[in-house]
C-alpha cells in the first residue's frame, strides 16, 4: 500500500479453528485506483489477514468491505453472497471505522452504495459505474476468479478489476517472503535509513506491500542487537528486515535520539545485480518513542553486565541474519492488548487480571512485548496502572513486583494507606447485598491476597491488620509487630542508616535503597544516600534519574549537594533533574554550576535553567552582568537559548535592551541561534554521550507527570522489580 493510498486495515479478533484467539487484520476499505491486486485477493479470499500463532494456519473468511474509486470519487459497500442481510450492520461498522481514523478523508467515503458481490455483465460494480460516468478509459482489465496466474491472458473477467501491468504471475498465498539484515544510519542529519539488497520479487513485493516499523532489543543471540524492524505485509504474506546498530557505539545514541522524536524510518532497496531498479520507501510508528530509549537503555544496560568477546557481534548478526521470518516474528508466551480490562466489576475479574499481568510482566515476557512485538511503553503503563486501580477498589492485595509501584503511582499515598484502604473494601462484603456480589472471591484467591497484605506489611515495617488473621482462619502469631530491617530486596521503615550503609554498598541493591531513599519509602536522613553517589556508575546513576526528578522537597534540597560532586555524571544527572522538575529552588546552585564547572557538564546545567525559564533567565542576567570572562559570557547564551527554545522568544527578547552590555549581547546572540545545534559538544566526547543517555531516560518517561510514576525505569529488569 503506498503512502497516499486510501486503503485501511483495522485489527478484529479472529477465532481459529483449532481453538485459539488471536488478534488479525481486516481490510475495511480499499483503494481500487492504487490497490487493485488488494482488491482482487479480497474479493476473492475474503477482507481477513493473519497467521494463527499456535498452529500456523491463515485467517480466512468473508465479510463486508468497502471499495473506494478516487477517479469516479464513488465508493461501494462490497456484501459477499450469505451476507446480504447485514447491509445495516456492515454500515454501521464502516462509520465507526472512518470515526477512527485520524486524518483526513474524502466525503464521498463516507456514504458508500451497498452492492452485492456477484457478477453482471462481467464487470465488476466499480467498473459498471466508472463506465457509466466516463471516469475510466481501459484502466482496468478484469480477473477471471481467482486465478492470478492467467489475469494477463484474460481479456474481461468476473473479477475484482487491477491495474494494468501489475505482475501477479507466480505470487503464491502460502508461505513466507524473505528475511533480510542491514545495517540503520543517519543520513543527511536526521533521516534514520536502512539499505538493503534483493532480488527482483522480494523487491517488486516491498515496492507494493503495507509496510510497518517497530524499534527493537534482540537479546537473546550472545551480544544485545539494537535497531528497528520493518515488516512488509503483502497477499496474507509477510517479509521482514531487521535494521541493526551496535548498541555501543556513537552511532546507536544518536539514531535512538532521533527515534525518540519520531520512529521515521527510509527504507532503501537495491538490486542484487548492476542496472537493477531501486524502491525507496518511508515508514513511520507513532507512539513507538518511549519503545526507542527503552530498546537503547536495555540493550546498554546487558552490555554493562557482562563482558563479550571481541567477535560477538558480528556472531550475533550472522545468527540473526540465519532466522526465518517465523523465527524472527515469534511473540511473546504471555500476550496483553492495550484496551483488555477497560471494565472490571467484580473481585473475580479484578484477580484474573492481576494474575495475567503479573505473568505478562516476568522478564522475559515483557521484555519480549516492548522491545520486539512493539507493544507502545505508555499503553502497557496506563493498562498496569488501570488493573492495579481496580484491585484496590476490590480490596485486593497485588504480587510482590507491583508493590513499589502502588505506592509511586500515586495510587495510594503511603504502604500504611494502601493497607488501610484494602482493608476497607474487603469490610463491605457483609454490608449491600451488591457489594457483597461484587466482592466475592474464590476462597484460594481470597486467602491468597490475604497473604500478600501480610508479606506486604511485614517487608513496609507495617503492623498486620487483624482482619488479615481472619481471613485467613489464623490467630496473630505472639512475635508478630512492626518488622524492621531488609526484607527481600526492600526496605523497612525502621530500618536506620547503617542498615541504609550496607545497602548502598551492596552492587545488587544499592540502586533499589537509593530509590527508597529518593522516594520517602526510607526515613533516614538523605546524606546518607549522597556520601555514597560519588561511587555509583554511569548505569547506575541513569536509572535513579526518575526518582530523582519526583523526589520531595526536602530530598531535592539535599540534593543540592550533588551539583558540586567530583563524580561529573551525578552533576549532570541531578542538573537534568532539577530542571526536569522545574525546580526554581535550585536555580542560583545551577548557575554556579554554568559558571563554574571545570568540565562540559556545565551544558547540562545550561539546559536545566532552560528548563526552569523565568526565575532561571533572571539570574543568569543578573550573574552574568558581573562577568568580564569571554567563556561566561558564551556558556550564558547557552543558557538564554534554552530558555527561548522552550518557553517563546519573549522570554529573552527584552534582555537585548538590557542595561548591561554583556547582557545584551548575550541575549541578542541566543536569539540569533535560536534551533542551532551548533554548540553541542562532540560525540566523542564521553560527558556528550552520558548527557544523551540522561536525556533519552527523560524523554521515555515523560508520561510521568500525567500519571506520577517515580519508579519509572528503561531496563526491563527494573520494570519488574519496581
Amino acid at each position: 500500500m503506498e503512502n497516499d493510498s486510501l486503503s485501511r486495515v483495522v485489527t478484529t479478533s479472529y477465532l481459529c479453528e483449532c481453538g485459539a484467539l488471536f488478534k488479525a487484520r481486516r481490510w475495511a476499505w480499499i483503494d481500487v485506483t492504487l490497490d487493485g491486486a488488494r482488491a482482487a485477493r479480497v474479493r476473492d479470499e475474503g477482507p481477513l489477514e493473519g497467521m494463527c500463532p499456535d498452529c500456523g494456519e491463515p485467517a480466512f473468511g468473508h465479510a463486508p468491505w468497502v471499495a473506494c474509486d478516487r477517479e469516479s470519487e464513488r465508493a461501494w459497500l462490497v456484501l459477499p453472497r450469505g451476507r446480504l442481510g447485514e447491509v445495516m450492520e456492515a454500515l454501521r461498522w464502516h462509520h465507526r471505522a472512518v470515526e477512527s481514523y485520524d486524518d483526513v478523508l474524502p466525503a464521498w467515503l463516507v456514504s458508500p452504495t451497498p452492492r452485492a458481490d456477484v457478477e453482471a455483465e462481467g464487470l465488476a460494480p466499480w467498473e459498471r459505474a466508472g463506465h457509466e460516468h466516463g471516469a475510466h478509459s481501459g484502466t482496468y482489465v478484469g480477473l477471471v476468479g481467482g486465478d492470478h496466474g492467467n489475469a494477463r491472458g484474460a481479456s474481461v473477467g468476473a473479477g475484482v478489476p487491477v491495474q494494468v501491468g501489475m505482475e501477479l504471475s507466480g505470487v503464491t498465498q502460502e508461505g513466507e517472503l524473505s528475511s533480510h539484515v542491514g545495517l540503520v544510519v543517519l543520513k543527511e542529519g536526521d533521516q534514520v535509513s536502512l539499505h538493503v539488497a534483493m532480488d527482483d520479487e522480494d523487491r517488486a513485493h516491498w515496492g507494493t506491500a503495507a509496510l510497518s516499523v517497530r524499534p527493537v532489543h534482540l537479546r537473546d543471540m550472545g551480544y544485545p542487537i539494537l535497531g528497528v524492524r520493518v515488516l512488509a505485509s503483502y497477499l496474507g504474506r509477510v517479509s521482514v528486515i531487521d535494521g541493526v546498530v551496535d548498541p555501543s557505539s556513537n552511532e546507536a545514541a544518536a539514531i535512538v535520539d532521533r527515534l525518540c522524536e519520531e520512529v521515521s524510518v527510509r527504507v532503501e532497496i537495491d538490486g542484487d545485480y548492476a542496472g537493477a531498479a531501486s524502491v525507496a520507501r518511508g515508514v513511520t510508528a507513532p507512539g513507538l518513542q518511549r519503545n526507542a530509549a527503552l530498546c537503547f537503555e536495555s540493550a546498554r544496560a546487558v552490555l554493562a553486565a557482562g563482558e563479550f568477546p571481541l567477535s560477538a557481534w558480528d556472531d550475533a548478526i550472522e545468527e540473526l541474519a540465519a532466522r526465518t521470518v517465523s523465527e524472527r516474528l515469534k511473540p511473546a508466551a504471555v500476550q496483553i492488548g492495550a484496551g483488555d480490562y477497560q471494565y472490571i466489576i467484580s473481585a473475580t475479574e479484578s484477580w484474573g487480571a492481576l494474575e495475567h499481568l503479573d505473568a505478562v510482566s516476568s522478564t522475559a515476557n515483557l521484555a519480549h512485548l516492548l522491545e520486539v512485538d512493539g507493544m507502545p511503553v505508555g499503553e502497557f503503563e496506563h493498562l498496569r496502572h488501570r488493573i492495579l486501580a481496580h484491585s484496590i477498589v476490590f480490596g485486593l492485595c497485588c504480587p510482590r513486583r507491583f508493590w513499589r509501584r502502588v505506592i509511586a503511582s500515586g495510587l495510594c499515598e503511603s504502604p500504611a494507606v494502601y493497607v488501610n484502604a484494602l482493608v476497607e473494601a474487603r469490610r463491605g462484603e457483609t454490608a449491600d447485598p451488591d457489594v457483597n456480589e461484587a466482592l466475592s472471591l474464590d476462597p484460594t484467591a481470597k486467602a491468597e491476597s490475604w497473604r500478600r497484605l501480610i508479606s506486604f506489611c511485614e517487608a513496609r515495617g507495617l503492623e498486620v491488620p487483624s482482619e488479615a488473621y481472619e481471613g485467613l482462619g489464623e490467630r496473630r502469631p505472639a512475635a508478630a509487630g512492626a518488622s524492621s530491617g531488609v526484607v527481600a530486596g526492600t526496605l523497612g521503615a525502621g530500618s536506620g542508616a547503617p542498615q541504609v550503609a550496607v545497602g548502598l554498598n551492596d552492587r545488587k541493591r544499592r540502586v533499589q535503597v537509593a530509590s527508597d531513599l529518593l522516594l520517602g519509602y526510607d526515613e533516614s536522613d538523605i546524606s546518607v544516600l549522597l556520601e555514597h553517589l560519588d561511587g555509583f556508575s554511569d548505569d547506575e546513576l541513569i536509572r535513579l534519574l526518575p526518582p530523582m526528578v519526583v523526589a520531595t522537597s526536602a530530598h531535592k534540597s539535599a540534593l543540592l549537594g550533588g551539583l558540586s560532586a567530583e563524580n561529573s555524571s551525578l552533576r549532570q544527572c541531578v542538573a537534568l533533574a532539577f530542571g526536569e522538575a522545574g525546580s526554581p529552588s535550585a536555580v542560583a546552585a545551577l548557575c554556579g554550576m554554568l559558571f563554574g564547572d571545570p568540565s562540559d557538564a556545565w551544558r547540562d546545567a545550561a539546559k536545566a535553567l532552560g528548563h526552569i525559564g523565568p526565575s532561571a533567565v533572571a539570574e543568569v542576567a543578573k550573574i552574568v552582568a558581573t562577568k568580564s570572562e569571554k567563556r561566561q559570557g558564551e556558556r550564558a547564551v547557552v543558557a538564554l537559548r534554552e530558555a527561548g527554545q522552550r518557553h517563546g522568544v519573549e522570554l529573552i527578547a527584552d534582555l537585548c535592551a538590557h542595561e548591561h552590555s554583556v547582557v545584551r549581547a548575550a541575549a541578542s546572540r541566543a536569539l540569533a541561534t535560536l534551533g542551532d545545534a551548533s554548540g553541542e559538544i562532540d560525540a566523542s566526547d564521553p560527558i556528550c554521550r552520558f548527557s544523551r543517555r540522561a536525556r533519552l531516560r527523560l524523554a521515555s518517561t515523560e508520561g510521568m507527570k500525567v500519571v506520577p510514576d517515580p519508579t519509572q525505569v528503561l531496563t526491563i529488569s527494573d520494570l519488574e522489580i519496581l
